[in-house]
């Protein structure tokens, strides 16, 4: 494009003031999926002209299912669900997300399974609702993941949940 100069502009010289408002408000929204929600639901009128948005891409798909399961999803499943092959939806997954969806599946299950340990959750009940086949298969997964079992993690986070302790 001849001629083409990127710039940066205010907002306010593009939005109009009900939409700013609308989009200032987003920080006191609940969590960030929710943020995420309303900013397109915003924004996808003014940026699609009247169109239909776009269908989701099959790694999109994939990427939703595993999100929606927490993990608990077989990649064969995925690749039903998008309609790809086993390997092409691990290959395309790997390209686009920049981790296989098993893995990404892994570390779903994972944060899953720290947020129900800060919860106070026995180990027992922490495996089960997270997919896990069994509390050891648990503790292989913060070895893993945290370098520690699930009790020396626990033990190790920060009072005011600002990571890790230096111990």
């Amino acid at each position: 494009m001849t001629g083409y100069r990127p710039q940066a502009v205010d907002a306010a010289d593009v939005l109009d003031t009900g939409l700013l408002r609308r989009v200032a408000e987003l920080a006191g929204e609940s969590g960030w999926a929710k943020r995420f929600s309303t900013l397109d639901s915003l924004l996808a009128p003014r940026l699609l002209g009247g169109h239909a948005p776009p269908a989701p891409s099959p790694v999109e798909l994939a990427w939703r299912e595993l999100r929606r399961s927490g993990g608990r999803i077989a990649v064969r499943d995925l690749a039903t669900a998008t309609g790809y092959s086993h390997k092409h939806v691990i290959d395309r997954f790997r390209d686009e997300i920049g981790l296989a969806p098993k893995t990404v599946s892994r570390v779903l299950r994972f944060r899953a399974a720290v947020e129900l340990l800060e919860g106070g959750a026995n180990l027992a009940d922490i495996a089960h609702g997270c997919g896990y086949t069994d509390q050891p298969h648990l503790s292989r997964e913060f070895a893993r993941y945290a370098g520690r079992a699930p009790s020396a993690f626990s033990r190790s986070r920060a009072p005011d949940g600002g990571g890790l302790r230096d111990d």
